[in-house]
């Protein structure tokens, strides 16, 4: 039988997954048609884009089991959401690796223009990839016999291998957070300093990069706050020996999916809020689906320069 948070949480999953769908393929859709964005943080975008989509349709098969009523076996439930939980391992190394990409672009913009792109992006996903892999075959060794009537991660996880999980986004977000703040102050302190600098090329280097942190900022902080609130709730319900059968946390506990399921829905609105270059190019793309928009038929070009890292409010 569907409790209350059940309920609240289908609904949620299927109201949030259909514009987080929306965005994402029109997020891919714009990296794969245009050139000129698909830099190196254009294309890790592009793979946590990727990751979101996948993330939001094992949401919803989610979704469709609890409007059934269907309780599963751990094990069942884990094997149907293996690879959704290597996504999410992979989606929150990944975005570690775009902080890395930023701060390397910051403080080292010639080694930052060196770097292969191929090289760069193995190395964005595979030890994520392979984090993940661990912590599946882990979870099946560790594997109980208890049931769960939401199915997915981390709530399929046996305890020892969910602790492990909840340490390592932990880790992650408190990276993420480190990362930023230290690429934040790099930017501060090279804006100060432009006026002894009489450089042009430099000088708009810092301006484009502050620019970009400023958009690139927005998405890894809402998905590092979202993480954390969850993060909070489980801690406070499990140390404060919470009765989890209680209406009120059941609801609690169903309802923790809506941050998660907003951090894979964001990017696409993040993007045409914060970049004239992305946002146009949306505009290209829906007025092929939506004649009626008032928008022009085809956008400007998205300009670019090869000898530069950014364009101005351009996540490159």
């Amino acid at each position: 039988m569907m409790t209350y948070g059940d309920y609240a949480a289908a609904i949620s999953i299927i109201v949030i997954a259909v514009p987080g769908l929306f965005g994402n393929v029109n997020i891919l859709a714009a990296i794969l048609r245009k050139k000129d964005l698909r830099t190196k943080s254009g294309c890790l975008m592009c793979l946590v884009a990727f990751y979101d989509c996948i993330s939001i349709l094992f949401e919803i098969v989610t979704a469709k089991r609890l409007f059934c009523g269907e309780i599963l076996p751990k094990r069942d439930c884990f094997a149907s959401v293996v690879p959704y939980f290597i996504i999410l391992v992979t989606q929150s190394y990944t975005l570690l690796a775009l902080a890395v990409d930023r701060m390397i672009a910051i403080f080292y913009p010639m080694k930052y223009r060196q770097m292969s792109m191929t090289f760069s992006l193995l190395l964005s996903c595979l030890p994520g990839i392979l984090i993940g892999s661990v912590l599946a075959v882990l979870a099946f060794v560790y594997m109980d016999d208890d049931t769960v009537a939401f199915c997915n991660p981390p709530m399929a996880l046996p305890s020892k291998i969910e602790e492990i999980y909840r340490s390592y986004t932990v880790a992650v977000n408190i990276c993420i957070i480190s990362l930023y703040a230290i690429s934040l102050y790099g930017i501060h302190r090279q804006k100060k300093l432009l006026h002894t600098i009489h450089d042009a090329r430099h000088s708009r280097h810092v301006l484009q990069q502050q620019q970009t942190m400023r958009t690139i900022g927005v998405i890894l902080m809402v998905f590092v706050a979202a993480y954390f609130v969850v993060q909070l709730v489980n801690f406070v319900i499990i140390y404060a020996q919470i009765d989890e059968s209680l209406p009120a946390i059941e609801f609690i506990r169903g309802m923790s999916v809506v941050p998660i399921m907003i951090t894979f829905s964001q990017s696409f609105y993040v993007y045409w809020w914060r970049s004239r270059e992305y946002r146009t190019v949306f505009k290209e793309q829906l007025k092929y689906v939506f004649r009626c928009l008032p928008w022009g038929k085809r956008s400007a070009t998205v300009r670019s320069s090869t000898r530069t890292v950014f364009h101005v409010s351009h996540i490159s």
